[in-house]
């Protein structure tokens, strides 16, 4: 089947599936270029080329229809009146009113129809249909398509394709348009970087980065030449947008967390340039400089690109990286410690990001701090892990201390168990009860963050101030909660929270989140990890350790009953037991008696 039947019947399908008929009767002088100066003409008159305020789609499928109905507006001939005898397309209702497109050629229609096709594709057979009749449309490779559409649709298309995977498309389509005497904009190449980050194409990206680089300076030698250089730079975009290099920087990182085999840059020379300009002096002496494992090498690949104007000579980026770069930067680094990346290149990535900050008058935020204690934690330590918890505890004062953050779930996580050993339970509590205050309006936001807190104390075996906080935050009827009226000290000081005596300002609460089996399961595995640890213990001393009786030490006792209190306040208040609830408390049982004992529960 030839392409114009497949787009015949494409048309078809997209008339029957909408109810929405299309009658195609073509204007005599439709495809010569003055009719195309005319469509560029309306795509301003509509207001397209003007920013407009950011809205938030439900979901990806509404966000692409937001995308062909700028479609429609800067195809749509509005400013003639409706005749029949030109080509309509009756595309949706705004408040019960049929909203009608007028169109001055057959293609435009038809374009329109294969993105509404797109935009509502159900399985990946239709998504590829959707592909072919767009990509007829568009013209084959060769064709310029400043002779097909305005640019401002061009655009729109490649974020279209792109975000419904027809990479191929979309790539052919932006390489295209960089061809032009125009520079696209940032809505249509970071959209195909996105998708390929997605599909862990790290070449092509730099690639794209490159050619945007290329043709920025082309056109903006171009335009210096005929314009003049006032003009010139009022109609040139500043560059390529921090915000596809920034997803550059993501997708090495992803990489170099995944353990992907290490790429070559389209120049290896570049990157043979780039390890021997880089100052490893942040290395001890005795320890080795050469950087051997792929995870280490996509890091520093990142790193390099952050140094001095590395990326912005490359690249023609419009700024130098920003927060989001080095945040991205140092959360990868986290991950890769002590399993795939050595600790002195951890260090030495740190101190690097936070010089390159320091020399942009960047300020760290949370998320950098978070960052920094991630590595800090995971890094070598001496015994018993005194030194890494020191420092993660100095980065955590310092990040409590100012004024300008506000500590997050993630900050808690991390000061739990360093906080707890160092005699601190006192402020982990109190951060806690400011987290929660924050945050109780938000459901499912403080269940989750709490989820991971007892996830966190259990792994650590901080058990017994997991059921505190299982008790204080979840359990209204149990006998060691807060009650309603007590007062608690928020974890510091704020504008208005201060009283006449310059005490710290104290609430109250009356909201409790509603506890889940996942939480009472985390509590349950605990105890029983902690149970088989005992009597596999016991069991080394005395060899006899068999029978049930064996079990009756003071440690096993209390273990055994704050289970099955535990289990008693799940079934008061209603919360299900699954598989591994049952698995776990069976670890207690060790008679016949026993077991039925607790079944009858």
């Amino acid at each position: 089947m030839s392409s114009l039947n497949v787009l015949r019947c494409l048309t078809l399908f997209s008339a029957i599936s909408y109810g929405q008929p299309f009658q195609y009767q073509v204007r005599q002088a439709m495809k010569d270029k003055q009719s195309i100066h005319r469509l560029h003409e309306l795509s301003r008159v509509t207001g397209m080329d003007q920013p407009s305020k950011k809205r938030n789609p439900a979901n990806k499928r509404q966000a692409i229809k937001w995308i062909v109905q700028g479609v429609e507006k800067c195809l749509a001939d509005q400013e003639l009146p409706l005749p029949p005898t030109n080509i309509t397309c009756n595309r949706f209702r705004k408040n019960n009113a049929e909203k009608l497109y007028t169109y001055r050629r057959r293609e435009d229609a038809s374009l329109v129809d294969a993105l509404y096709l797109l935009a509502n594709a159900k399985s990946q057979k239709e998504v590829t249909n959707a592909g072919i009749a767009i990509h007829g449309l568009m013209g084959g490779e060769g064709s310029s398509l400043s002779e097909n559409f305005p640019i401002e649709v061009t655009e729109r298309v490649i974020k279209a394709t792109a975000s419904t995977g027809l990479i191929s498309l979309s790539l052919d389509l932006l390489r295209r348009l960089l061809q032009c005497d125009a520079f696209p904009s940032s809505m249509a190449y970071t959209a195909v970087i996105n998708a390929l980050r997605k599909h862990g194409r790290i070449f092509q990206i730099e690639e794209i980065l490159t050619e945007l680089g290329s043709s920025y300076r082309r056109i903006q030698n171009l335009q210096l030449k005929s314009l003049g250089n006032s003009v010139a730079i009022a109609n040139v975009a500043a560059g390529v947008d921090i915000v596809a290099f920034n997803a550059f920087v993501a997708s090495l990182c992803d990489a170099a967390v995944n353990e992907v085999p290490f790429i070559e840059s389209s120049s290896i020379e570049t990157d043979n340039l780039d390890m021997e300009s880089f100052d490893w002096t942040f290395f001890n002496d005795n320890n080795s400089t050469a950087v051997t494992s792929p995870s280490e090498k996509y890091l520093y690949k990142a790193l390099n690109l952050l140094r001095g104007n590395t990326a912005r000579t490359r690249f023609a980026l419009q700024e130098d990286p920003d927060i989001y770069s080095y945040n991205t930067l140092l959360a990868a680094t986290a991950k890769c410690s002590r399993l795939v990346v050595s600790n002195e290149l951890c260090q030495c990535i740190v101190e690097s990001c936070l010089r390159g900050m320091k020399q942009r008058g960047i300020q760290p935020d949370v998320f950098t701090y978070n960052a920094r204690i991630d590595v800090a934690l995971r890094a070598g330590t001496s015994e018993n892990g005194l030194r890494k918890e020191s420092e993660a505890i100095r980065l955590i004062d310092e990040v409590i201390s100012d004024p300008r953050i506000n500590i997050d779930r993630y900050t808690i996580n991390h000061a739990l168990v360093p906080f707890l050993r160092a005699g601190r339970g006192d402020e982990v509590m109190n951060m806690l009860m400011s987290f929660f205050k924050t945050n109780e309006n938000n459901s499912k936001l403080a269940s989750s963050a709490f989820e991971a807190f007892l996830n966190t104390l259990v792994k650590n075996e901080e058990v017994d101030f997991a059921r505190e906080l299982l008790e204080t935050f979840f359990l209204p009827l149990h006998s060691r909660r807060i009650q309603l009226s007590q007062r608690v000290r928020v974890v510091r000081k704020e504008p208005g929270l201060v009283d006449m005596d310059g005490h710290n300002h104290v609430y109250t609460t009356n909201h409790l989140i509603s506890p889940t089996t996942r939480h009472f399961n985390m509590l349950f595995g605990g105890y029983s990890k902690a149970y088989r640890l005992v009597a596999s213990c016991r069991r080394g001393a005395d060899s006899a350790f068999y029978g049930g009786s064996d079990l009756s030490s003071d440690l096993l006792i209390s273990l055994r009953q704050k289970a099955y209190s535990l289990l008693d306040s799940m079934l008061e208040i209603g919360v299900l037991v699954d598989g591994f609830s049952v698995s776990s408390l069976m670890t207690f049982p060790s008679s016949s008696s026993n077991i039925t004992l607790l079944l009858k529960r």
